[in-house]
């Protein structure tokens, strides 16, 4: 709406641009705001005696817009810091829910302690995500409902379209 009322804004100013009367200034503003409201296209207003504007337009593509460029000396070392801060992000979260799993039974394996699930894995750090991992999708909606059997399903197909798009990217 605002880009609109701009566009028109400038096309009433450009009467004056380039006529017999100068715009005593009043232009540039008008045209600097239409300049930062643009997105994907560049856009410039030329006037002329018999039409008061004439707009013309040129696509850009997404890279130039975006300002995005392609890889560069120093690209490998912020690749290599962003999978390790990733890295150790995850190790402290399953680390945390192995800690918080031995000390607050109820709260983190409730199933388990109610004996909702027929197996029971063992107290240490890991044995909660291989017991998760060993499980059925059908087992998983009947043990933790439908909405989290597809969290799971939804996290396995992402990991496999990462391997999958990333392994070959490394030969």
């Amino acid at each position: 709406m605002r880009l609109s009322l701009l566009l028109l804004l400038g096309a009433a100013c450009g009467d004056h641009v380039g006529g017999d009367t100068d715009c005593f200034g009043e232009c540039g503003p008008v045209l600097q705001e239409i300049t930062l409201l643009q997105t994907s296209l560049q856009t410039e207003l030329h006037a002329d005696r018999n039409d008061s504007s004439v707009v013309t337009t040129t696509v850009l593509d997404a890279s130039a817009v975006s300002g995005v460029t392609t890889n560069a000396a120093g690209d490998l070392a912020v690749l290599m810091q962003a999978v390790v801060m990733n890295g150790v992000i995850t190790l402290v979260f399953a680390l945390s829910a192995s800690i918080l799993r031995s000390l607050y039974p109820t709260m983190m394996s409730w199933n388990s302690v109610s004996k909702r699930v027929p197996d029971t894995p063992d107290t240490d750090w890991t044995s909660w995500m291989w017991a998760a991992a060993a499980k059925t999708r059908n087992e998983q909606v009947q043990y933790a409902g439908l909405d989290q059997a597809m969290l799971l399903e939804y996290t396995v197909f992402s990991i496999r379209l990462c391997l999958w798009i990333g392994v070959p990217a490394l030969f």
